[in-house]
């Protein structure tokens, strides 16, 4: 399959893929789809805040070239913010 497959929040989903009470009955055919999902397509790219070894385990299990890039960038650190009631206060 010629897709890139993008997971956001992916612990998240995979938190609910593994909750039965969540997949009411259709767990099995749930993840076996997001499975074939991610083996089929051309890339999977996870994208999570918390992400975890566990996470990226899963994924490496059904992707055959994967690699984790971590994002450091701390927005907004090192710079003085203030604010003002009103404009005269300039």
């Amino acid at each position: 399959m010629d897709v890139v497959l993008i997971l956001d929040d992916v612990s998240s989903i995979f938190g609910q893929m593994t909750s039965v009470t969540a997949m009411r009955g259709f767990h099995n055919a749930n993840n076996d789809i997001l499975r074939d999902f991610i083996k089929a397509s051309k890339k999977v790219i996870a994208l999570d805040a918390e992400l975890t070894d566990r996470d990226v385990q899963v994924i490496k299990e059904l992707q055959d070239d994967a690699h984790v890039i971590y994002n450091i960038f701390k927005p907004q650190q090192g710079h003085r913010v203030s604010f003002y009631e009103n404009e005269a206060y300039l």
